[in-house]
């Protein structure tokens, strides 16, 4: 896979950050449903953000274990993480990737090769 940075797609993990911490900020003034409400979107915001995170790693061929150090195998389970989602990010900002080669299958052995790796030592 070629090393390449996509801007837009670092762009938009930046973005994330940031529409994050401004709905943190409105929180504090917040109860009762209206808080609810924006814990909501902030939820929505922190699952879209680690999806396009880790994609921008796969893309960087860097190692699962260093965006999530101590990341639970449930959560990666099928059934908790959705691996079609992350290969159509990836697809979207590189259109280079072969469809045909890059597979959801492909992508969570990606994660779990790496968590097995960092299990083993």
């Amino acid at each position: 896979m070629k090393r390449i940075e996509p801007l837009t797609l670092k762009a938009k993990i930046k973005g994330l950050a940031e529409e994050s911490h401004r709905v943190r900020r409105l929180m504090r003034d917040k109860t009762g449903k209206d808080r609810s409400k924006l814990w909501d979107l902030k939820r929505w915001i922190g699952k879209e953000a680690r999806y396009n995170l880790l994609a921008y790693a796969l893309l960087r061929e860097i190692p699962y274990s260093m965006i999530e150090p101590y990341s639970n195998k449930e959560y990666l389970q099928p059934h908790n993480f959705n691996y079609s989602y992350l290969l159509q990010i990836v697809q979207h900002h590189c259109r280079w990737i072969d469809k045909s080669i890059w597979t959801p299958k492909k992508v969570q052995d990606w994660i779990f090769a790496d968590l097995y790796r960092r299990d083993a030592a």
